[in-house]
Order: C-alpha cells, then structure tokens, then sequence
C-alpha cells in the first residue's frame, strides 16, 4: 500500500503467518513467526536482482510485529493495526506523534478509498 505523508512517499508492506488447522478447526501446526510483520519503506518497491530497473536496494526505515498465541483466533485487521502502530512506534525520536497521526490518517483514507474496512 502506498501512501503519502507531508509530501514523503511512503509503501507499507504486510505479511501474514497463519498457524495451519485442521477440519475441526483445531491448531495442528502452530509457525514460531505466527503473527503479522509490518514494512515500510520510503519511495516505490524495487525489485533488487539483475532486471532491476535502477538497481537501488530499498531500506527497510520501520518495521513492527504483532504475535500470535496459540489460543488466540488469526485476525488480519487487528494483525495489521498492532503491526503498523509498532512499527511507527520503533522511532519515536525521528518519527514523533505528529507525524503517526497524520501516517494513520492517510493510511485510513487509502484502506477506504481501496473500499476495504478501516484497520
């Protein structure tokens, strides 16, 4: 997902790890990363390897996780709200309130203009 803050690209990046159940619905296999990573980056996504169009490696600028307990149900919207605040979280000092306020009002604004529930 790409969004702008203060005239700033920046591209938000989600990864799901879900534990695997069986028919009943009971947790056989239960990943050590179970949860929901969170990326984000400033600029485009640029595919790194000898076809990469300008050769950048884009660097990683917050990153955020949220885990995931055996007894809990896998909830994508809320897997992606603790990620994403836990990575505008990681620093505090260059990335401060105001500008996680404004980060979560554009990110808001194009989950619903993706026609996509708010979180």
């Amino acid at each position: 997902m790409k969004i702008e803050v203060d005239g700033v690209k920046y591209t938000i990046h989600f990864k799901h790890v879900v534990p695997v159940r069986d028919k009943q619905g009971k947790v056989v296999v239960m990943p050590a990363d179970a949860g929901t990573m969170c990326a984000i980056h400033q600029g485009d996504c640029v595919h790194c390897g000898g076809d990469s169009p300008t050769g950048q490696i884009v660097e990683c600028l917050l990153f955020g996780r949220s885990y995931l307990n055996p007894l809990d149900n896998f909830d994508k919207a809320l897997g992606r709200k603790l990620s994403l605040g836990r990575a505008l979280r990681a620093k505090p000092d260059t990335f401060g309130k105001d500008f996680r306020a404004k980060f979560w009002a554009e990110y808001r604004a194009a989950r619903e203009q993706m026609g996509k529930v708010t979180a």
